[in-house]
């Protein structure tokens, strides 16, 4: 599944091209996946792109926003006109310049939406598993939250409205859907790179998951937004922590190691433009260069990479592929 950096990198991209923009046109493939309807969005204009956790939030002119998640196949790839370009949308394991079997044009068979735009611009929404979506939200649910510089760039943040509930009234929560995707965003914890994210609020909220492992503590949606199992490994491998230690005996001093090492494998994967180890591609069809640069992620076998003669080694644990160090983390 695309993680924060991978998110992050689409969202910048599109802000590019998409920003501006007029929606002409626009065509639903699979019902399953595509959750609005035309009325949502034709001759709206983009005004805003952002990042919420793993959602890619399109804030249209007509009141609304668009939410988009690719779970874990899913692809945005805009292109200057309809069909006009060749695509590699799967990951080269051997590297290399792709050759024909490798390309294709969209929009393809896994395309499940396409927006056209005023300038000829295309936009597709391609998902081979059909595990994403894309919603619709009255934007008067939102209100813009302060834009947080960090070192990897301008991230800006949509935030909930803190309404009373007397507040939250039919004319805003109209539908099902719409208390759907309240209740996914509304229960996301803090991004990485807000101040939030300190040692105070981790060992506040450990207190609450004293004997959850590491791991599945960083994982938990809920109290850090937009870590996956890519990063969560590499991350707790930065600050030598065993990811199967339990978040009671993590001490103070090793949650503000975690907290750096967090922010600093995050940053180095949008630097590089997101992992592309299963078929994550950026706003353009590219593939990043992410996983070229991790540490111990599917790196199972080989020695650890800090030279302390141990060798990286894999475990199950909550259900996920875990990766780590056993003789340098501790």
């Amino acid at each position: 599944m695309p993680e924060l950096p991978e998110v992050e990198t689409i969202v910048r991209g599109l802000r590019t091209k998409l920003v501006g923009r007029r929606v002409l046109r626009f065509e639903d493939r699979d019902k399953k996946v595509v959750q609005i309807s035309e009325d949502d969005i034709i001759k709206a204009r983009i005004v805003e792109i952002s990042r919420r956790a793993k959602n890619i939030i399109i804030t249209l002119d007509n009141g609304k926003a668009l939410i988009f998640h690719l779970k874990m196949t899913g692809q945005l790839i805009w292109e200057e006109r309809c069909g006009g370009s060749d695509f590699c949308l799967r990951n080269r394991q051997g590297g290399g310049h792709p050759d024909k079997t490798w390309l294709e044009k969209l929009p393809n068979k896994h395309t499940r939406a396409i927006f056209y735009f005023d300038d000829g611009g295309v936009l597709y929404f391609n998902d081979i598993r059909r595990f994403g979506y894309i919603k619709t939200i009255p934007l008067t649910l939102f209100r813009p939250l302060s834009v947080i510089p960090v070192k990897a760039g301008i991230q800006i943040r949509d935030k909930l409205r803190r309404e009373s509930t007397d507040n939250r009234v039919d004319s805003h929560v109209s539908s099902e859907n719409d208390k759907r995707v309240l209740n996914i965003l509304d229960s996301l914890g803090v991004e990485p790179f807000e101040k939030e994210l300190d040692v105070g609020y981790l060992e506040k909220t450990a207190e609450r998951f004293p004997n959850r492992k590491i791991k599945q503590f960083l994982l938990d949606q809920t109290i850090i937004a937009g870590i996956g199992n890519i990063y969560a490994d590499e991350a707790l491998f930065d600050a030598k922590i065993l990811p199967m230690r339990l978040v009671k005996d993590i001490k103070k001093i090793e949650w503000q190691t975690l907290i750096d090492s967090i922010r600093k494998v995050l940053e180095q994967g949008i630097k590089f433009g997101g992992s592309s180890a299963e078929n994550f591609v950026d706003a353009f069809g590219q593939q990043g260069r992410a996983h070229e640069h991790l540490k111990v992620y599917r790196k199972t076998g080989r020695p650890c990479p800090n030279d302390c003669g141990g060798v990286v080694s894999r475990i199950i644990l909550g259900g996920r592929s875990t990766h780590f160090c056993p003789k340098c983390q501790h």
